[in-house]
């Protein structure tokens, strides 16, 4: 019973975290796929460009995205081994699944839709964003391990620094089209919040008495409810031993 209802309430969690986002990255492969575009690329793409009115030639960011990709990995390598070493597998496994499978679908969607790259040799595709995938699914990913809501709005707040960070210059750029982009952050959260339901990290973490997100009581905390309770027993025999007998009958 309980495990019917348990699936019974995650069914709108999937539908929305899941189903919706999926849904919309369809329809955006489908739209590209036809090669008819979106009538808001190119608007977007000009109100990106009009907040920094200056040639790619003049600014190199190429350098900024690269050592920023490289830090933002190696912090993740760091973190899915703090999770291996402290042994809770099922956080490690959804880390490395989120990433990489999120990485792995953009590509595998890219071969599939083959929208034209804005500027590039012929065979190369636009349509997810790679970066825009890759930026979205470590920045959800790390924010559902977090612990604590604080932890969570803090790596909130740097996250979506980081995902729309990218997603404005790769458009500036004209690496992607707008819709590139947007593609690439619907497929990103789909994936990793199916990878999330899925898995479960957060059982394994009340199973564990790890505080925060499951809200379980550490180990240290049963110990000590159990040193109280017995010493107020123990307490208790003592008044009771101490209380004189009352007299029998003659």
């Amino acid at each position: 019973m309980q495990t019917e209802s348990r699936v019974r309430a995650r069914g709108p969690v999937w539908l929305l975290a899941v189903g919706a986002p999926l849904a919309a990255f369809v329809a955006l492969a489908v739209r590209a796929a036809t090669d008819e575009g979106f009538g808001w690329d190119e608007p977007v793409a000009d109100a990106i460009g009009s907040i920094a009115p200056v040639s790619s030639s003049e600014v190199h960011v190429d350098p900024v995205l690269t050592t920023i990709t490289l830090g933002v990995g190696a912090l993740t390598v760091v973190l899915a081994l703090a999770l291996l070493v402290q042994r809770q597998l099922r956080a490690t496994l959804f880390l490395v699944l989120a990433l990489g499978g999120a990485v792995v679908l953009s590509r595998i969607a890219k071969a599939v839709v083959q929208r034209s790259a804005i500027e590039g040799n012929p065979g190369d595709y636009t349509f997810p964003s790679g970066s825009a995938t890759w930026s979205m699914a470590t920045a959800v990913a790390i924010m559902l391990l977090a612990r604590t809501a604080t932890e969570r709005r803090r790596i909130a707040s740097a996250g979506a620094a980081l995902v729309l960070g990218f997603g404005w210059v790769i458009v500036w750029e004209e690496w992607h089209y707008p819709s590139d982009v947007v593609a690439g952050w619907c497929l990103a959260v789909g994936c990793v919040a199916a990878l999330w339901l899925t898995i479960r990290p957060a059982e394994e973490r009340k199973a564990r008495g790890h505080p925060g997100r499951g809200g379980g009581r550490s180990h240290l905390a049963d110990r000590g409810s159990a040193a109280e309770q017995g010493h107020v027993d123990g307490a208790s025999s003592d008044r009771l031993c101490c209380q004189p007998s009352p007299d029998l009958p003659s």
